[in-house]
């Protein structure tokens, strides 16, 4: 009931998918993360149970967070479970600050609905989306090296044929 739920769920049913085909979520703390030091907090929590119910209910594809300084991409999930009619998850907080990296891993191998994880090198996301079923996301290296992309991939729109 609070006004930024009040809002966000306002915005999102008022979305024109022929018009609008890739929502797109985007805030500070991600609702999953794989890295240790920002695991259980209570911010996250909280968004988690109020408002992960809405992005499922109005079908976003994409949801973007920061806060923990590394780079993760989740399979589509609803809940803790994976499911191909759920949001994709993006932690994109590696471009580096004066705290470094996350401290680690929460589990040594990646959760099952980890795609991709990275705590060891600076980056950012580069999301292009030339048309209503299909965007192009890539993870780059911060130039200090010749390796460049470190992962990229063509996300398929989860609601559109």
């Amino acid at each position: 009931g609070s006004p930024q739920y009040q809002w966000l769920n306002h915005e999102l049913q008022h979305i024109d998918r022929s018009v609008t085909p890739w929502i797109l979520v985007v805030f500070h703390c991600p609702l999953h993360t794989t890295f240790l030091g920002h695991d259980g907090e209570v911010n996250p929590l909280l968004m988690f149970q109020t408002m992960e119910p809405l992005f499922v209910e109005y079908q976003v594809n994409i949801v973007v967070s920061g806060h923990d300084h590394a780079y993760m991409r989740t399979r589509p999930m609803k809940g803790m479970e994976i499911d191909d009619k759920g949001p994709i998850y993006l932690t994109l907080g590696a471009g580096g600050n004066r705290e470094q990296h996350s401290k680690g891993y929460i589990h040594p191998e990646p959760e099952e609905w980890v795609v991709k994880r990275d705590i060891w090198e600076y980056g950012f996301g580069h999301l292009q989306i030339p048309n209503a079923t299909h965007a192009l996301l890539t993870w780059v290296r911060d130039g200090t090296t010749t390796e460049g992309v470190r992962d990229a991939v063509w996300l398929q729109n989860q609601y559109f044929a």
